[in-house]
């Protein structure tokens, strides 16, 4: 009879390399880094569709100018976006970021209106109409407001200098 209480099976096989405890990819600091940015993609996105959407609705159905009807569309969108989302960026900063941010928002809304009316009325080649304009300029609104976001953030979480 062979005793079988004392043998024991060890696995000692790893699959993957151990990974060095200062790894930033297992910092806590990039998980929430990855999930922030993961989630300020999804309610971006959300706000776009939902953007994109009252944008084409004004184009096709109210007969508004490109323009106008990217103003109105993008400043509901955003502020819906900020009431959800964009608030929790903000909730310990001072009164003067949120102004601050507001305000570059407005300002990033009316040129990119005025690049999707610009766009819209060149027509090259008969294809650029109002939507595929706003298609066309999205990516790059969304990189300069992700870059401007994270850099109003940076610049305005920081202490006062003395004077």
């Amino acid at each position: 009879m062979i005793n079988t209480s004392s043998m024991s099976l060890q696995r000692t096989t790893t699959f993957a390399a151990p990974m060095h405890k200062d790894c930033m990819f297992r910092s806590k600091e990039f998980g929430a880094t990855y999930k922030n940015t993961l989630v300020f993609a999804t309610f971006s996105l959300a706000g776009w569709v939902f953007d994109f959407l009252l944008f084409s609705a004004l184009v096709q159905f109210a007969s508004f100018a490109p323009f106008l009807a990217n103003f109105i569309s993008a400043v509901i969108a955003a502020t819906l976006v900020f009431v959800t989302y964009g608030w929790r960026m903000f909730q310990h900063r001072s009164i003067r970021s949120v102004l601050t941010y507001i305000g570059y928002q407005f300002i990033a809304i009316i040129v990119f209106s005025y690049m999707i009316d610009t766009l819209a009325a060149l027509d090259l080649l008969g294809v650029f109409n109002a939507e595929f304009a706003k298609i066309v300029v999205t990516p790059v609104n969304f990189l300069t407001n992700y870059a401007v976001t994270r850099l109003l953030l940076q610049l305005l979480s920081r202490p006062p200098t003395p004077r």
